[in-house]
């Protein structure tokens, strides 16, 4: 959807909210820089203060790039046989968000193997992007809503179709008529995402970030692994209820899901092996 033009280039929604994500996170990382809450990790704080533009030139592209090439290849491969041209129109809708973890999860790493970061200063460098991450894509659910893209099922529970409820669930924006789509109340799926797969973790893993700092002790694995989990989890229950999932299903699962059912066993193997890892004391200098 295209918010305005200038001239005659035209400027999609989705590339302001790309903008507003990428700026909070890359305001949140030289804020931490700038606090040195790391600074007995060097090359993290080497990375932070001079690096940190190569590291979102990186995060970007494998977005721009990986996100849709994710799509192409995991939900609509046929079409695009079909239509090859059409794979390069990333101003339309079809990223996989799946996708884009694993492979800039994969660039990062060996981005910080050529930095030669220690295994400490690597997990860290996760903590810090997954605490940020939450929010930031948060703004790309809202661009969803705005774009009419990923509606819930039809809302047709008896129980809870009353006047009053309809007319309270509406007002809060938790139903909602997707007009390009049909006429009929749907539960607005990319609210509960925000709130539930967003919002939620930014506030937990902040308050839970702030404790660290304030304890002067952490545990490097907990933040990522627990969001990486807890986000898995959220997915998978959602899938059920999405309406442009329903004709995915191979049952029990959807395309999505069957990632999901391994994100959910990987990292629950992962926080079992590093449950016993020390805290570590990040000896927070004081001003």
């Amino acid at each position: 959807m295209i918010a305005f033009s200038i001239f005659w280039i035209n400027i999609y929604r989705y590339w302001i909210f790309y903008l507003i994500g990428f700026c909070l996170a890359y305001f949140f990382l030289f804020f931490i820089w700038k606090k040195q809450y790391f600074h007995k990790f060097p090359k993290l704080q080497n990375l932070l203060e001079n690096d940190l533009e190569t590291l979102f030139i990186i995060l970007i592209l494998w977005v721009l790039i990986w996100w849709r090439l994710g799509h192409v290849l995991i939900y609509d491969f046929q079409y695009f046989i079909d239509n090859p041209l059409d794979a390069f129109k990333i101003w339309q809708w079809g990223m996989s968000f799946i996708w884009w973890i694993l492979w800039v999860v994969f660039w990062v790493t060996l981005f910080i193997r050529y930095k030669k970061f220690s295994r400490k200063e690597y997990i860290i460098l996760l903590d810090l992007l997954c605490c940020i991450l939450p929010l930031c894509i948060a703004f790309w659910r809202l661009w969803n809503f705005l774009n009419q893209e990923l509606y819930w099922i039809v809302f047709t529970n008896p129980f809870w179709r009353t006047e009053w409820t309809i007319w309270t669930l509406t007002s809060l924006w938790f139903l909602h008529i997707y007009d390009k789509i049909d006429s009929v109340l749907r539960i607005n799926t990319n609210l509960l995402s925000i709130i539930f797969e967003w919002i939620l973790l930014f506030i937990t893993w902040m308050i839970i970030f702030t404790k660290q700092i304030k304890n002067n002790k952490r545990k490097i694995w907990k933040i990522w692994v627990i969001y990486l989990l807890w986000y898995s989890i959220i997915r998978f229950l959602l899938e059920y209820l999405r309406q442009d999932s329903q004709a995915e299903f191979i049952w029990p699962f959807s395309k999505s899901q069957r990632f999901f059912v391994i994100f959910i066993i990987t990292w629950i193997i992962i926080a079992i092996c590093l449950n016993h890892h020390p805290k570590e004391n990040l000896e927070i200098k004081k001003k």
